[in-house]
């Protein structure tokens, strides 16, 4: 088996990233609902790989991805503060032993925030199920990760269907 690393993903790389994004929407159980488009999903990995104000990582063991991050560097819209948000941020669960890959996959998106200028990085969780509740245990998951991070809670996601004004 080869080494393991975290390195930017390669544009040759799209398919096998779009792979692990299954992955994540099949652990995430969004297989009813919200369900990915392989299609749309590969064209916003090539815009982000060329995108200067995105950054996505992946965790490479041997010749498999096992996880990944994507993160953003953007502009609060009324002040200009720079800021970072992680996007997407996902490992395999047959590899979450411990959470030392996790914790190297945010440590180096966190790296890439401080070296494009953000004041501050945040994350979001939003996952709710096909009748639009929420996903208690996915969210008290990723609120344990990042607080033990050493995040702050500040906000809420709200959803909606809107199927039934169509």
């Amino acid at each position: 088996m080869g080494k393991s690393m975290i390195r930017e993903v390669k544009p040759k790389e799209i398919g096998l990233l779009c792979d692990l994004c299954a992955e994540h929407a099949l652990d995430a159980g969004l297989v009813t609902h919200d369900q990915l488009d392989r299609k749309f999903v590969k064209e916003q990995i090539k815009k982000g790989i060329i995108n200067p104000n995105m950054q996505i990582y992946v965790y490479e063991e041997g010749d498999q991805f096992i996880g990944y991050v994507a993160g953003a560097g953007k502009q609060k819209i009324w002040n200009g503060t720079v800021y970072g948000e992680i996007i997407l941020f996902f490992v395999h669960p047959e590899a979450r032993k411990g959470k030392r890959i996790a914790d190297e996959l945010f440590m180096a998106i966190q790296d890439w925030f401080v070296e494009v200028g953000c004041v501050y990085m945040q994350a979001s969780n939003m996952i709710f199920n096909e009748d639009y509740q929420p996903d208690d245990e996915w969210l008290t998951k990723a609120r344990t990760y990042y607080k033990q991070q050493d995040m702050a809670e500040c906000g809420y996601h709200f959803v909606k269907d809107l199927e039934m004004f169509r």
